[in-house]
């Protein structure tokens, strides 16, 4: 009688192995089909995603089958063996219906309604999306609930390892997904459906830098109202400066940046009020969250109404523009701008061509924008996936920021990495260096660097710590540059790069030095962060080495330290 038993428990035990071989090469299908459709997802093509998503229900489906024939079923009459072929039975069946749920909610994604078409987006059709992106992204959630659940080591590994395979496509996805449904939820806002919103673009050169990257020389304004969008205002920092109150403005500041900054016009020592002259060192921070409050506090004090937003683009954003919208003409020069020259000419050849004529230069750059940003609001930009796909590095390189004083939109772009917050949010930097031109010129434009780091054991101090080094060159040439890019104020040498050089980090910096001596750098605390600065600068050709030793902030990370550098006119793609 009991061999009788056991022989039944075998031959159902092995039913049930068979119908977990069987339903193998269904869930390699279903995975393969879902991976298919997570890339079409990330990609932005949500046709492609509907059909492989629906061939991965399918395939699941056909895998839940092979799990209900005859032979597997007898698996229930064996207690462990039923209750492990009850688990695979439910994970696939799961696996089956969130799969069918990304494609329902995928199939109503069309990214095409989001196009700006003669200045307007539709924002009934954003407003449209929000339902399918949400269920999107709560299905994506489900779907890596089900494959994280704990599985017994008694369910067969033809059907565990298969889905444990697609876990971490799941969760590659699943981030953006999220910010995907953020992004859908603030666009009406940030659209103006709730009332008319005004937003400062602030455009900024490295050619002299800043720690936010590069000077603010020119601005505009972008206003939007139910999804039309219109630029009103065109301008530069010196209108700003002009048109600002004489006896200065009344601005709340930060106390570390008053601490800091104070002395370049944000802090009159008799009147403690912020100088007109402060409008040309608003990107002095690094921080764009704390450059845009203070910005905006300016702009009340300075024309008595307000902005609600601001968003920031350097050079090699404006070039990535030009390819939408094709190239551009600038009167006096015999070459059209386009994506592929737009960030040489802004950073260096403009200052060259129109030496003698600073005043038509700089009003050209402001018709080469103007027709610029006209082409995109006319419908020039492309949908908004690939918008983000082809803009996502400037933004990881703090070239494109955006900010609003909205807290869940600003939320949204701290979670899509727009926000410009310095340091760079979730873990990404353990060091920062930024630089400051002190000229004032154009000489950065022609600066290039190398940072590298060292751990080492202090000897003297008994602990670990770490050498942030940065070398920089001044490569310019000597011959044929005009004065406003090589001149200064500080009675050195035509062509020398004046900078005030910043480190920051978590803890003290022991030790600076420069080409191996000593260097007496200023400490401060910003931003929550020790920072250590000096006043570094280099000739024609010259090249120096300044090294910032730190305390180690903790073991050195597998892929080594990482150093934060601002943007420089040296671009070093993001991944390089």
């Amino acid at each position: 009688m009991v061999a009788s038993v056991a022989g039944l428990m075998v031959v159902c035990t092995i039913g049930f192995g068979i119908a977990a071989l069987l339903a193998k090469d269904d869930i390699s299908t279903g995975n393969q089909a879902a991976r298919l459709g997570i890339d079409a997802l990330q990609a932005g093509d949500y046709t492609a995603a509907t059909s492989y998503l629906a061939q991965a229900e399918q395939a699941y489906d056909d895998a839940e089958s092979a799990l209900g024939t005859p032979w597997a079923l007898l698996g229930r009459a064996v207690p462990v063996v039923a209750q492990n072929r009850a688990t695979a039975v439910r994970v696939v069946a799961d696996a089956a219906e969130v799969a069918g749920r990304a494609t329902a909610a995928a199939q109503q994604i069309d990214p095409e309604q989001l196009r700006v078409q003669d200045g307007q987006i539709d924002l009934a059709a954003v407003e449209a999306l929000a339902a399918p992106v949400d269920e999107l992204e709560a299905a994506i959630v489900d779907l890596q609930a089900t494959l994280d659940e704990p599985v017994s080591g008694w369910v067969p590994s033809a059907v565990t390892d298969r889905l444990d395979d697609l876990g971490g496509d799941v969760d590659r996805y699943a981030r953006q997904a999220d910010n995907l449904s953020q992004a859908v939820d603030a666009a009406p806002g940030l659209l103006g459906a709730d009332g008319p919103r005004r937003y400062f673009v602030a455009f900024s050169t490295p050619a002299e830098s800043r720690s936010i990257g590069g000077f603010v020389g020119n601005y505009a304004v972008l206003e939007v109202d139910r999804g039309r969008l219109a630029l009103t205002e065109f301008g530069r920092s010196d209108d700003l400066r002009l048109a600002a109150p004489a006896e200065g403005m009344d601005i709340d500041l930060p106390l570390d940046f008053t601490r800091r900054y104070g002395a370049f016009n944000f802090r009159n020592e008799e009147t403690g009020l912020v100088e007109a002259m402060a409008w040309k060192n608003i990107a002095i921070t690094p921080d764009f969250p704390t450059m845009t409050g203070i910005t905006q506090q300016m702009w009340a004090a300075t024309f008595d109404t307000e902005i609600d937003g601001a968003i920031l683009l350097d050079p090699f954003t404006v070039a990535q523009l030009l390819a939408y919208t094709g190239p551009q003409e600038i009167a006096g020069y015999d070459t059209s701008i386009d994506s592929t020259n737009a960030a040489d000419f802004i950073l260096r050849e403009q200052y060259k061509v129109f030496d003698q004529q600073q005043e038509t230069r700089v009003d050209q750059l402001e018709v080469l924008a103007e027709q610029a940003i006209a082409a995109l609001l006319e419908g020039a930009l492309p949908a908004p996936i690939d918008l983000a796909r082809d803009l996502g590095p400037y933004a990881r390189e703090h070239r494109l920021m955006m900010w609003t004083d909205v807290a869940s939109e600003q939320a949204m772009f701290d979670a899509v990495g727009l926000s410009g917050r310095f340091p760079p949010s979730d873990g990404e930097a353990d060091f920062g260096i930024t630089l400051n031109n002190g000229g004032p010129n154009k000489m950065d434009a022609y600066l290039e660097h190398t940072i590298t780091t060292a751990t080492r054991l202090d000897d003297d101090l008994g602990v670990e710590v770490v050498d942030v080094t940065i070398e920089l060159r001044n490569t310019a040439p000597s011959e044929g540059l005009p004065t406003y890019v090589t001149g200064n104020t500080a009675g050195e040498p035509e062509g020398t790069a004046l900078l005030y050089l910043s480190a920051y980090g978590v803890n003290d910096v022991v030790d600076a030095q420069r080409d191996g001596e000593p260097l007496g750098v200023e400490s401060d605390l910003e931003l929550g962060l020790n920072v250590a600065a000096a006043f570094v600068e280099l000739g024609f050709g010259e090249t120096t080495t300044v090294t910032f030793t730190f305390e180690a902030p903790g073991p050195e990370p597998a892929a080594g330290w990482a150093v934060f550098l601002a943007p420089t006119a040296q671009r070093v793609p993001s991944g390089s």
